[in-house]
C-alpha cells in the first residue's frame, strides 16, 4: 500500500488499543509522539531526550515520571540507547 505524502501508516490494531486504553491525555500524546518518531520515521524506535517532550507541552519535570511510569507499565520499551523508546505492539494489541 502506498501512503501519500504527509500520512503516517499506523497499524489500525495499535491505534485501537490506545483509543480505548485507559490511557491518561499526557499518556496518550506520549505514545502518539513515539509511534511519530518511530513509524513516521520509518524507524525501528523513537530517538529522543526526555526534555524534547516539551514540544507536546510535556514539561520535563513531569517527562521523566511519566515515561518511567510507561516503561514500568510495559506500554514503552526501551531501545538499544538510553534515549529510544518503542510501542510494545503486543501488550497494546491485547486491549
Amino acid at each position: 500500500m502506498k501512503i501519500n505524502r504527509g500520512f503516517i501508516a499506523i497499524p489500525q490494531n495499535i491505534l485501537n488499543g490506545i483509543l480505548v486504553g485507559d490511557f491518561s491525555k499526557r499518556e496518550v500524546l506520549l505514545l502518539l509522539f513515539v509511534i511519530r518518531l518511530s513509524y513516521g520515521c520509518q524507524s525501528y524506535c523513537a530517538e529522543f531526550y526526555l526534555k524534547d517532550l516539551q514540544i507536546i507541552g510535556i514539561s520535563k519535570s513531569h517527562a521523566g515520571k511519566l515515561v518511567k511510569k510507561l516503561l514500568h507499565e510495559s506500554w514503552l520499551l526501551r531501545g538499544f540507547e538510553a534515549y529510544q523508546y518503542k510501542i510494545n505492539e503486543e501488550k497494546i494489541l491485547q486491549l
